[in-house]
């Protein structure tokens, strides 16, 4: 047969209560009976601070003269004031610069000896002017006497035609125009039969009248067929440069009047 287990029982509110007061007590008693209750000793007995308020002083004291006494680190740095300051050399007396300050005019006197030297250089041979060390300016080169001198509009034929004659000539006329104009570019399309199936305006000049006769002439030219047996569709692409001539406004002569019916 085992015996019964004991249970333990907390403490009570009024068992807390006595011990928390008996705790109490016991430090009460400690410091009661650690603690000096001797009297301190009494100081000297003396007169008493008496203060006086001054409206204005008598007389200034001789350290208020003294203008380096308003810095706080008088003593602690090393200055000539100092106890160090005797033996210090002492620093030179700088004087700043005047900051208005003009030079006296000096005159320049005239060398006697020289006038007149110019009117008799002026009678002396001319010297040889000497020439900067440079190189000599780019000359022109003279055209060949085999190259040939156009006084007329040209046509030039580039691209896929320039291999294939021209049989229809084309009579290129010259313009009257101020200035020189620019060449009017005329993109073709030949068939193998050498017609011009089309023509384009690539590049134009500054007159309207020649780019459009360009276009008239490039329509109406006739290129050198092919040969039957040529292999591929014969279509060629090619270009007509026609470079224009131009004259000044009122040289060509007018043109004939139409025949009367």
């Amino acid at each position: 047969m085992k015996p019964a287990p004991v249970e333990f029982e907390g403490w009570t509110r009024r068992r807390w209560a006595l011990t928390i007061l008996v705790v109490l007590a016991a430090q009460l008693a400690l410091i009661y009976l650690l603690s000096d209750w001797a009297s301190p000793p009494a100081g000297p007995s003396g007169p008493p601070t008496r203060f006086c308020w001054l409206a204005e002083p008598t007389q200034p004291a001789p350290e208020s003269e003294l203008p380096w006494l308003d810095d706080p680190a008088q003593f602690a740095l090393v200055t000539r004031q100092g106890f160090t300051g005797p033996i210090w050399f002492p620093a030179p007396g700088l004087k700043p610069p005047v900051r208005e300050w003009t030079e006296a005019p000096r005159w320049l006197a005239p060398n006697v000896n020289s006038l007149g030297a110019g009117a008799a250089r002026g009678v002396e041979p001319a010297a040889a002017v000497l020439l900067a060390d440079r190189p000599r300016p780019a000359t022109v080169r003279p055209l060949p006497e085999d190259h040939p001198v156009f006084t007329n509009s040209t046509l030039r034929i580039e691209g896929d035609l320039a291999g294939r004659a021209l049989m229809t000539p084309l009579s290129l006329p010259r313009w009257e125009h101020p200035d020189v104009l620019r060449p009017s570019t005329v993109q073709v399309l030949v068939d193998a039969a050498g017609r011009v199936n089309s023509a384009v305006l690539l590049a134009g000049s500054e007159l309207a009248a020649a780019d459009l006769r360009a276009l008239e002439l490039a329509r109406a030219a006739r290129f050198e067929p092919l040969a039957e047996r040529s292999g591929g569709s014969g279509l060629a692409w090619g270009r007509l440069v026609f470079h224009w001539w131009t004259v000044a406004p009122g040289s060509l002569p007018a043109p004939a009047p139409p025949p009367a019916p």
